[in-house]
């Protein structure tokens, strides 16, 4: 028996996503053998290592950019870098067309298209043939479903614009693909609207099979509460916000407790004697993580007037290691410190010892505060919305620092500054900085004109700008014609 579909799936990586198509293709399975035949076999897709690249996004969206050279170096020669221009905002359309040249290749593409195509996909066409228990069987639907849903979700956030009812349904989208796709045919792209659809649709019968553990095996396996957190994070792209704050209270309620950061502070002294609080959790088993999608932090430098939005004392900024810290107390020696090796001095970031993680653009506990917070402002209770916020400030704030917003913030500008600060500091070096402003830049009341100064120039990054719409790398553009731009024309 061969497995066409399962092979189209398997392949689809490296056809579709990079080549676009194809048709000799041999079979997964080799001759006389079977592959994926238990469900124990089709569990172990599912157990592959979750990775992502989001640092791109931290230097257009994110307010930090990711360098370990010099800067400013970098904007006097002509033929910029990729990550130069990015990260100065270069959106004239020479700019634009470079970036689109240089985007050979693209890790976070591949990554999620990877998911669907590798996990997702080939569990759903086998599932159906496979031995093994129904139950099994039923928990192995929900999360390919699961995983579907998500990788498009995030694909969607980087490559096509952001969801706006008026426009959702003509704007062009990506390739959803599902496990029925013929990926030997040159597949179109399918509208915002029809991608957000479908998401939503996988995301509901993963939900309604309810199969999906509680208590996963690994942070890198989705559980109920994951689950429902993707939900919640598609009904938020696609402003359905009493659906979203629905999802998030489910999520809340399956688990997901805050880690108080100042309740577990060490002392550190560095080699200049310079002393500094610090506070890590690794996300691989942290309590208030859902999903690990894990990275190290390092080379992510902030500017001083993004850092000094951050409220002080705010745990994920003041009690994570900062470059800064490693040369408290140094000596006035005339040796640069690395802020200025890099060209940007006074600006900061983290300094990773390669030994915890962090979790880029999982999902976790705190975003379904933020979610509740802004779906309950949508709805015009600042009161409720504030609460929510302060629910999670206290679990970062020390005591002495921390003052309640609910009765103080009472109206509705001043409650989206305070909403969107909260997000800032506590999703800061993550990829949900990126897509959450990209989200709110629909909307005039909640759209953010972001800027940098380097080397005495600022730049600046506008709402409607092209770079919040990445390319699509160029091998795949090349052999597939339909993906073609998703930017404004």
């Amino acid at each position: 028996m061969k497995f066409n579909k399962i092979k189209s799936c398997l392949a689809v990586v490296l056809t579709l996503l990079l080549a676009a198509g194809c048709s000799d293709f041999t079979d997964i399975q080799p001759k006389g053998k079977s592959l994926l035949n238990t469900v124990n076999d089709l569990d172990m897709l599912l157990n592959q290592d979750k990775a992502l690249t989001v640092r791109p996004l931290n230097n257009v969206g994110g307010s930090a950019i990711f360098s370990y050279d010099d800067v400013t170096a970098n904007f006097l020669v002509e033929n910029k870098s990729l990550s130069t221009l990015l990260f100065g905002f270069f959106d004239d359309d020479a700019s634009i067309k470079r970036i689109e040249e240089l985007t050979t290749s693209d890790d976070y593409y591949s990554t999620c298209y990877s998911w669907i195509g590798k996990m997702a996909n080939p569990i759903l066409t086998q599932l159906s043939v496979a031995s093994g228990d129904d139950t099994k069987k039923n928990a192995l639907r929900s999360e390919a479903l699961a995983w579907r849903a998500y990788g498009h979700y995030l694909i969607l956030q980087k490559f096509a614009k952001a969801y706006n009812p008026a426009k959702a349904a003509q704007d062009p989208g990506v390739i959803y693909l599902t496990e029925d796709v013929d990926i030997t045919q040159l597949q179109p792209k399918k509208t915002v609207q029809e991608c957000y659809d479908l998401a939503l649709k996988d995301i509901n019968e993963a939900i309604s099979l309810d199969g999906v553990p509680k208590t996963p095996t690994s942070k890198q396996r989705l559980s109920k509460a994951a689950v429902y957190a993707i939900k919640a994070h598609i009904c938020m792209a696609m402003q359905k916000y009493t659906e979203a704050e629905d999802a998030a209270k489910k999520a809340l309620e399956l688990g997901g407790s805050l880690n108080n950061y100042w309740s577990n502070v060490t002392t550190k002294t560095n080699s200049f004697g310079g002393s500094y609080q610090e506070s890590v959790f690794e996300s691989l088993s942290d309590p208030e993580v859902y999903l690990c999608i894990p990275d190290y932090f390092n080379y992510l430098w902030v500017d001083p007037k993004d850092i000094s939005q951050i409220e002080p004392g705010y745990a994920r900024w003041y009690l994570y290691p900062k470059s800064s810290d490693a040369y408290r107390g140094k000596p006035d020696d005339g040796e640069p410190s690395p802020d200025e090796l890099v060209g940007l001095p006074g600006w900061d970031g983290p300094l990773s010892d390669y030994s915890t993680h962090d979790n880029i653009s999982g999902l976790a506990a705190p975003n379904m505060y933020l979610i509740i917070a802004e779906a309950e402002l949508r709805k015009g209770d600042i009161g409720e919305a504030m609460h929510n916020l302060d629910i999670l400030r206290q679990s970062r704030l020390p005591e002495d620092k921390y003052q309640p917003l609910q009765g103080v913030v009472t109206t509705k500008g001043e409650a989206i500054k305070k909403l969107q600060q909260v997000s800032f500091e506590e999703l800061l070096f993550t990829g949900w900085t990126f897509m959450q402003r990209k989200r709110w830049n629909t909307e005039s009341e909640w759209a953010t004109t972001l800027s940098r100064t380097i080397a005495g120039v600022t730049y600046t990054l506008e709402p409607g700008s092209n770079l919040w719409v990445f390319p699509i790398p160029k091998p795949a553009r090349d052999a597939n014609p339909n993906l073609t731009s998703n930017k404004n024309k």
